[in-house]
């Protein structure tokens, strides 16, 4: 018998341990587009973790930018386990070019636009190799997590 796998209806928010949750909020709230929800702050010896929480409007995602006490201040790399990147759904490829245009304005490193070919969405069904696809491009910035969010 095949277990029964609990689901989720969305990605509610990420948290991400930054050198400056000022500096980094700052890069969200210009580059991206989040709102300014409520900074945490905690008293010396205190449990909790001093953060800010910013908003995505149009999709409802959160994000919070953590100071851990103990953090390194090292710089984000992809090449070290943890997080790698994350993906932003746009609604079409002239989407995907404003974006190109708005982070170029601002002066944010990026890929050039990549055809990745295409994108599965949901699994197939047991006994079936069909699977509903999406052509899938991606544009991605160089900048956010290694210049400020790192």
């Amino acid at each position: 018998m095949e277990a029964v796998i609990p689901s989720f209806s969305r990605a509610l928010h990420m948290a991400l341990t930054v050198r400056d949750m000022r500096v980094s909020a700052d890069w969200y709230e210009r580059v991206l587009g989040f709102d300014f929800v409520k900074e945490f702050q905690v008293a010396p010896g205190d449990g909790g973790i001093p953060r800010i929480l910013l908003l995505h409007q149009q999709s409802g995602f959160l994000l919070g930018l953590c100071d851990h006490p103990g953090r390194t201040g090292d710089a984000s790399n992809p090449l070290r386990t943890g997080l790698d990147h994350i993906a932003f759904e746009v609604a079409d490829r002239a989407e995907l070019t404003s974006w190109r245009a708005h982070l170029d304005e601002l002066g944010v490193g990026h890929s050039p636009v990549r055809e990745l070919g295409h994108f599965l969405r949901g699994r197939p069904r047991r006994g079936s190799d069909r699977a509903v696809a999406d052509h899938h491009a991606t544009l991605l910035s160089c900048e956010p997590m290694m210049a400020t969010a790192g």
